[in-house]
Parts: structure tokens; C-alpha cells; sequence
């Protein structure tokens, strides 16, 4: 009999609340732990997870074989079609390992939730533990006890919550009395893994992966950069974010572990506002907040508007505007180079990615939903509730008091953010030899470009403004729901 630990998007063996237990439990009835990973290509597909991360996720599972080998459990990779299929799938599996319990981390989406279930009621006995964030899903509520439904209040109470709640990452588990006296290699006994082959990514190869890559970014930002994040974070063409997001994403890092090794170093975070590492702990609070909104209104599970007259919103088609936005050739420099380093790198900053995405529903009125699942489909840092959350944040349709009627300018954000215009040349090289002040200026730079190649805008900034407020009315009344 063995006791599994089912891994999916938490690839770690540190603070890995369901291994923990699933140790612990073995431990106490005197057998072994195997570990299990079911890759479903075709529900991948469904998602539109992007290759880049899909090949990055391959990498993950390798080093997370072998971190699992040297402490005596193995990793078994198995494969089935889609989410529908993992309950017959499990089944077949527990029969042939003799699994007698079965733990894992709880993830929060939609379809998810539904795979979740049907194990469940398939009669397997899987225990899915809350470990979505650092504090539990839920906790954070109002004096009325209800959730909130905007982000600033919510902030304040997570940080009164938080200053209270023991933030204590666990440690690697020892290994099970009870492991296998030998294993096989993750290479000779996973067929799966070995057969399952992404469309692999050159840029891929340029994000290293592993929870000892991830632990020394992170200690690399905060012994160095977190002083400089406020001040830097929303310049592209510095290196002021901390670049982790990748690393949450697949679980390789938790956020509790990044609250802990900020609190190393900075222990007052939590209560003093003044604390130069509280900006970037505030995006660790902004994660939850959208983890927390996806699990409590199942309409943002399921692709729908968080403010529910969003629905009444006129998009417009436009197929070739939105193929414009997508290749970077708008007519906007910031949107166009933000959008070329999504294509060429797989990452975008995040300055840009509320840029670009308030170009595309507002300045182009064109769904949102069309823009997150580009983002999905080619970010190597995916996140469906994050992604999500600032898609809507970004259309006007998601949490926010009145946020229909705000709009980038796209020209006076790259005036502000990038005023050498550096990062625009780097990404649009057609302006390469345009001096900053006209390509902010945004006049006649179709004839200033390289062989006159760089693209009028396809749009005015006034005019789309305009149409935008005109459009996005219907939101006036709306409350969250």
C-alpha cells in the first residue's frame, strides 16, 4: 500500500502543505509515499496554456523528479486526454500502486474544481489541502463578515490579518522511513514524461527552472533589488520587478516562502506602511485577492464579466485591428514594443501589460477575453486568476470602484516610464535612430522610421477615448455582484 502525493501546479518539495501530510500519514501507517503527476495534453489545449510554459513545465517536472529521488519517493508521470479522464485515469493507477490515500494542493479554477470532484465521487480517497496562499482562501473579510470587492480595503485587512498569522514556510520533508531501498532514475520509469514533448522554445532555455534557481532569484531580489522596486518597478527597460512570477506560477515557489524571506530581512513589513519592501509584498496581496475572487464568484471562474452589466458592453469584431495588436504594428510604440516582447521573450512587464490591454478594450473596443487568452497563450508566467484579474481591471468589467472611464495614454505612459524611449527601440528597432522626443510625440514617425516601414496609428487617442466612454456607460450603474 502507498500513500500518493498528486503534484500539479505547486512542483516544489519545500512548504508543500499536501507532500507534508502525505509523509506524515505514511509515516504512521508504516509504508512508502510515490508521487504522481498526470500530464493532459488535451486539456491544455482547451485552456490555451502557452507552449513556452508547457516547455517550462517539462523542465520543472525533471528537476522535481530528481529533488523527489534523492529523498526516497518516486515520481511516477502519467497521461491521460483531458480533466474528464483523470478520475478513470487515477483509478487505473491506484490499482497498480495500491494507493491507500491520496493528498493534494487545492487549485481554485473552474475546471479544476470540477476534475477535483469527480475524483472525489469517483470514491478514490484524495484529501485536497488549502495552500493557495499565505493566508487561508476566505479569511479575509469585512467587519459584516462578507468578502471585499475592492482591492484597497482588502489590502488593509489582509496586512491585519497577516501581521497575526504565522507566516512559516515548511521544511523539506524527511525522508520516509518506509522508501524504497532503490529507484529507478525519473528517465527510465516515466514513459509519459519521456513521450510528452512540447513544442520546445529556444527562450525557454533562458528561464531556469528548479526550486534552487527560484530560492536564489528570490534571495537575490530581496538582498538587492526590493529597496530599489518601488522606484523602479514600472520602468521596462530597468530590471525592477523581481521576475519570480514564473516561479509562482508553476508552484515552484510559494508565496508564503517570499513573505518569509522578505520578513528576513525587512521584520516590520507587515505593520509599518513606510517599510521599503511593502510595494512589492502589496503584489503578493493583489495575487490573493484575485485567487480569492475567482474561488468566491464562479461567474470570473468561468470566463464571465465580474460586474455583470459588463455584458451589455458593444465589442466590436475587428479581426484585423486585433491581428494589428497582436503582431505590435498599432502605431502606438509602448503598445507595440510591449507586445513584441510578449511574442519574442514569453514575458511582459507589467507596466505593459496594463498598457497594452487597455489599448486593446478601450482604445479598440475589442473583448477583453480576446486579449487574455492571447497573454495566456504565449505568457511563460500564466496564471488564470491574475491573468483574469488585471484583464478586467484593465476593460473596466472587474473590481474597482469606478473604472470604466480610466485610459492609458499610451504616448504620455511611454513619456513617463521610458522617456529614452530604450526599451521601445530595443523591441521596435524600425525607430531605432528616432530621437525620444518624436517618438513620444508619435508625428510623422512613419516617415522618421527605418524605410518608412513603422505603421501610422490605427487609431486616435481622443477620438477611441470618446468611443470608449460613449461604449463603457453601460457600466455606470453596475455594482459588483
Amino acid at each position: 500500500m502507498s500513500v500518493v502525493m498528486w503534484f500539479r501546479k505547486d512542483l516544489r518539495v519545500q512548504d508543500n502543505p499536501a507532500l507534508r501530510m502525505a509523509c506524515d500519514h505514511a509515516e504512521a501507517q508504516g509504508t512508502d509515499v510515490r508521487a504522481v503527476f498526470i500530464i493532459t495534453p488535451g486539456q491544455y489545449l482547451q485552456h490555451g496554456t502557452s507552449t513556452n510554459q508547457l516547455d517550462f513545465m517539462r523542465q520543472n517536472l525533471v528537476i522535481l523528479g530528481e529533488r523527489l529521488h534523492d529523498i526516497g519517493i518516486p515520481l511516477d508521470v502519467i497521461s491521460c486526454t483531458d480533466f474528464e479522464a483523470v478520475p478513470d485515469r487515477l483509478a487505473e493507477y491506484a490499482h497498480t500502486c495500491g494507493l491507500s490515500a491520496l493528498y493534494a494542493n487545492t487549485e481554485i479554477e473552474w475546471n479544476e474544481r470540477k476534475r477535483d470532484q469527480a475524483v472525489r465521487a469517483s470514491g478514490l480517497p484524495v484529501s485536497v489541502i488549502d495552500s493557495s496562499g499565505i493566508l487561508p482562501l476566505g479569511d479575509v473579510r469585512n467587519l459584516s463578515g462578507e468578502r471585499y470587492k475592492v482591492f484597497t480595503p482588502y489590502s488593509r485587512r489582509w496586512f491585519e490579518r497577516a501581521a497575526v498569522y504565522p507566516v512559516l514556510p515548511l521544511a523539506e520533508p524527511n525522508r520516509p522511513t518506509h522508501a524504497p531501498k532503490t529507484l529507478s532514475p525519473l528517465s527510465s520509469n516515466n514513459d509519459a514524461l519521456a513521450a510528452w514533448h512540447p513544442v520546445p522554445t529556444a527562450l525557454v532555455q533562458e528561464w531556469q527552472g528548479g526550486e534552487s534557481a527560484a530560492h536564489e532569484a528570490l534571495a537575490r531580489f530581496v538582498a538587492e533589488d526590493i529597496v530599489l522596486y518601488p522606484q523602479d518597478r514600472d520602468m521596462p527597460n530597468v530590471p525592477g520587478t523581481s521576475q519570480l512570477s514564473h516561479y509562482l506560477a508553476m508552484g515552484i515557489l510559494s508565496p508564503r516562502q517570499c513573505l518569509a524571506a522578505v520578513m528576513a530581512e525587512y521584520p516590520d513589513v507587515l505593520v509599518n506602511q513606510g517599510s521599503p519592501a511593502r510595494p512589492w509584498v502589496r503584489q503578493l496581496v493583489w495575487r490573493e485577492f484575485y485567487v480569492n475572487l475567482m474561488r468566491e464568484v464562479p461567474r470570473v471562474a468561468r470566463g464571465g464579466n465580474y460586474q455583470a452589466l459588463g455584458d451589455l458592453i458593444p465589442w466590436r469584431s475587428a479581426p484585423d485591428e486585433f491581428q494589428a495588436w497582436a503582431e505590435g504594428r498599432t502605431g502606438y510604440p509602448l503598445v507595440d514594443a510591449a507586445m513584441r516582447q510578449l511574442v519574442q521573450t514569453g514575458w511582459m512587464h507589467n507596466r505593459l501589460r496594463m498598457v497594452a490591454a487597455s489599448f486593446l478594450a478601450k482604445h479598440l473596443l475589442i473583448d477583453w477575453r480576446r486579449g487574455e487568452a492571447f497573454f495566456a497563450a504565449h505568457l511563460i508566467d500564466g496564471d488564470y486568476a491574475a491573468n483574469n484579474g488585471g484583464w478586467q481591471w484593465s476593460a473596466g468589467t472587474g473590481c474597482d470602484a469606478q473604472p470604466y472611464f480610466r485610459m492609458f495614454n499610451p504616448s504620455a505612459q511611454g513619456m513617463k516610464f521610458d522617456p529614452q524611449a530604450a526599451f521601445i527601440r530595443q523591441f521596435v528597432p524600425e525607430l531605432a535612430a528616432v530621437p525620444a522626443k518624436a517618438i513620444h510625440g508619435m508625428a510623422g514617425l512613419h516617415a522618421l522610421s527605418h524605410d518608412q516601414s513603422y505603421p501610422e496609428p490605427m487609431v486616435d487617442h481622443r477620438e477611441a477615448r470618446a468611443r470608449a466612454l460613449a461604449s463603457l456607460a453601460v457600466l455606470k450603474k453596475s455594482a459588483a455582484l
